[in-house]
C-alpha cells in the first residue's frame, strides 16, 4: 500500500505541475513494487509520464520497453500503464502500438466496470491517435464521448482535458477556440498547471490573440494554492500542510512560492491580511453541453466502440 500512496502523491504532484517531484515520487513508489507486486503498472505509469513531461524521451521508452518484461494482468492499475505506454508510443510516432495499448486500456476498464475519465482518460488519448492517422470522424466520437462522461461526473480537471482534446479537432477555428477557452478556465481553476499551459498553446494555435491569464490578485489563485494558503495563514508549518493533504513538502514550497508572487507579499506573515482583502476564486460557469453530433454512429474501430452507458 505505500507503492500506492507514493504513486498517487505523485499523480498529485504531476497534475499540479511539480513534475520533479512526480518524478522523484514515481520512482520511490517503483522501488516499493518490483515486477509481479500489485501496484507495479500504477507507479511505472507516473515515472513514464513525468519523464515524457520533463523531455526525457528515451528514459521513458526505457522504462516503458522494460516493463514488457512482466506480463499483463487484470488489476486496475494494468489500466493506468496501458494508457502511459500508448502516450510513449504516440509521441514517439508509433501510433498502431499506442491504439492496441488503447484498446488493452478500454477493454480492461470496461470489464473491471470503472470506465471513468477521471480514473484514465482513454478516449481522450485514442482521439489524438485517430486524428493522427487520419481517421477524423472516429476522433471526433471518442472526444464527444469523453465529455460526457466527464460532465457526468463533475471534475473540473477531467473536463478541462476532454475539451482541450475537443478544441484540438474540430475543422472550424471558431469552436476549437471556444472548447480551448473552457479547458483554459476549467485547467486554472483546477490548479493543474501543466493541463492548463497546453491548452493555452492549443488555444494559440488556433490563431487566436493572445488573451489575458489572470496573474495577481486572490482571484488569481487556483483552488489549491488557495487552499494551502488558508492552512498557512492559520499558523500551519509546510510539513503539517503537506501531511493535511497527502502532497509532499515541496509541493507545497512550491505552491506558496507561486501564491506569495501573485499576492505580491513577502512571506507567510501577511498571507491573512492578503487573503481577506478580496474573495477567493470563483469557478468558472460550466460549459454548455456538446452538440447532438455525439449521439449519431459513425463507423468506430472496434477496440474503441463508443458505449452508452
Amino acid at each position: 500500500m505505500q507503492s500506492l500512496f507514493l504513486a498517487m502523491r505523485a499523480k498529485i504532484a504531476h497534475r499540479t505541475g511539480d513534475i520533479t517531484s512526480a518524478l522523484s515520487l514515481g520512482r520511490q513508489a517503483l522501488a516499493l513494487a518490483p515486477p509481479g507486486r500489485r501496484y507495479q503498472p500504477y507507479a511505472t505509469a507516473q515515472v513514464i509520464h513525468a519523464l515524457l513531461d520533463l523531455g526525457a524521451a528515451e528514459e521513458a521508452d526505457h522504462v516503458c520497453q522494460a516493463s514488457y518484461q512482466s506480463p499483463a494482468g487484470s488489476h486496475w492499475s494494468w489500466s493506468a500503464l496501458h494508457a502511459a505506454r500508448a502516450r510513449n508510443h504516440h509521441a514517439r510516432g508509433d501510433q498502431h502500438a499506442a491504439l492496441d495499448e488503447l484498446g488493452a486500456c478500454a477493454q480492461l476498464m470496461r470489464d473491471g466496470g470503472y470506465d471513468n475519465p477521471a480514473l484514465v482518460p482513454w478516449r481522450s488519448h485514442a482521439a489524438l491517435v485517430h486524428q493522427r492517422l487520419g481517421d477524423h470522424d472516429t476522433a471526433m466520437d471518442l472526444a464527444e464521448e469523453e465529455l460526457v462522461r466527464a460532465r457526468r461526473r463533475g471534475a473540473d480537471h477531467t473536463i478541462a482535458t476532454s475539451l482541450r482534446i475537443l478544441g484540438r479537432l474540430p475543422p472550424r477555428a471558431t469552436e476549437a477556440r471556444t472548447a480551448l477557452c473552457q479547458a483554459l478556465d476549467l485547467a486554472d481553476t483546477s490548479g493543474a498547471a501543466p493541463l492548463s499551459e497546453r491548452a493555452y498553446r492549443a488555444f494559440l494555435a488556433t490563431g487566436a490573440r493572445p488573451r489575458r491569464r489572470r496573474q495577481s490578485g486572490v482571484s488569481a489563485l487556483t483552488e489549491r494554492e488557495h487552499r494551502i494558503a488558508s492552512l498557512a495563514a492559520t499558523g500551519m508549518d509546510n510539513q503539517a500542510i503537506a501531511s493535511a493533504l497527502f502532497v509532499s513538502r515541496r509541493t507545497v514550497e512550491f505552491h506558496l512560492t507561486h501564491v506569495y508572487r501573485k499576492l505580491a507579499i513577502d512571506g507567510r506573515a501577511d498571507l491573512g491580511t492578503a487573503l481577506t482583502t478580496s474573495p477567493s476564486p470563483a469557478c468558472p460557469p460550466s460549459p454548455a453541453p456538446p452538440t447532438a453530433t455525439a449521439d449519431k454512429k459513425r463507423s468506430v474501430h472496434p477496440a474503441f466502440e463508443v458505449s452508452g452507458g
